[in-house]
């Protein structure tokens, strides 16, 4: 009798003492437990969080009709894979970003001022439904070698680095070897979300990121641009 006593008391020590982390995954006490892992373990980031929080929202598809059924996995199993696979993640885009900052040394692109022009105040007739926004853009070829064409996007960010709106930038300019021209990109303000703030921040307060595809060069070299790393997509 002592012996079944000294069992229970055991197995209910080690049931209290047992870490969340070690715990099956409940989609019904997700969101609970997560936040005591997330105050008791100090080795997950935010990031490593969010997540796990996208990996789950798979499981609740598949687990829609018995959401209070634990699942084959561990919230430890969960983070732990969220925690490498943000490591992962964060090593291909610095390695990208040191690929882009070698690419842009030879073929920069910078914005240089850029204005919100309201439909009445513009002139053209090719457009008569939207508001605009022109970047003004220096377009420097630093190799002896003179360019034909490029293609990339341009990114417009609030000072969050939240996106406001996006270019196409396609163009068949001569750009001499070792030289610079100016240009100007006309958007169409097609997302009202983002109208505002096009409308009030000057130029100081946006962050232009340039994402490049490519450059021809006069004599046909095509130079293809670093493949941005899907990890990107998701900011």
């Amino acid at each position: 009798m002592n012996k079944l006593l000294l069992l229970a008391l055991l197995c209910s020590t080690f049931c209290a003492c047992k870490s969340n982390l070690d715990k099956k995954v409940v989609l019904t006490e997700y969101k609970k437990v997560m936040e005591e892992i997330k105050s008791d373990e100090k080795k997950y980031t935010e990031e490593d969080y969010k997540t796990a929080a996208d990996e789950i929202g798979k499981y609740l598809f598949q687990n829609i009709a018995t959401p209070s059924k634990p699942l084959d996995i561990t919230y430890g199993k969960i983070l732990d894979h969220a925690h490498a696979l943000n490591l992962k993640n964060k090593e291909e885009i610095e390695k990208y970003n040191t690929a882009l900052l070698a690419f842009n040394k030879v073929f920069a692109v910078t914005a240089t001022d850029s204005k919100y022009i309201s439909l009445a105040d513009q002139e053209s007739v090719y457009n008569d439904y939207s508001d605009r926004y022109d970047v003004h853009l220096r377009l420097t070829n630093n190799k002896p070698q003179a360019i034909g064409a490029f293609k990339g996007m341009l990114h417009v960010n609030n000072e969050k680095g939240e996106e406001l709106m996006s270019f196409l930038v396609e163009k068949t300019y001569d750009i001499p070897a070792n030289g610079e021209i100016e240009t100007i990109e006309q958007g169409l303000i097609m997302d009202d979300d983002n109208l505002m703030e096009l409308k009030t921040l000057p130029f100081a307060k946006l962050k232009f990121e340039w994402r490049p595809a490519f450059v021809i060069y006069k004599d046909g070299t095509r130079v293809e641009a670093p493949e941005t790393p899907a990890a990107l997509f998701k900011n």
